[in-house]
């Protein structure tokens, strides 16, 4: 769970919480999911991402929320 409090003019705050699990099948490959939902107040627009990364997706809408769900294989060589 993380939240954002903006203490200034716009009070744009943010909510989100997200749940993970990872199954590892062997020492070097793990399968993993998770799941997001992030609400946004009425002056927040904030994505699933860091604001400052070039990776951070798209955001959400002012006053809106959303929920996404990732899940994938993971193998180190």
């Amino acid at each position: 769970y993380s939240q954002t409090n903006t203490k200034n003019a716009s009070n744009a705050d943010t909510q989100k919480f997200s749940l993970g699990y990872g199954y590892n099948l062997s020492k070097r490959t793990q399968l993993y999911a998770a799941v997001s939902h992030i609400k946004n107040d009425d002056n927040a627009k904030r994505g699933f991402g860091l604001s400052s990364s070039s990776l951070a997706g798209p955001t959400i809408s002012k006053g809106d929320s959303a929920t996404g769900v990732e899940f994938g294989m993971r193998h180190s060589f």
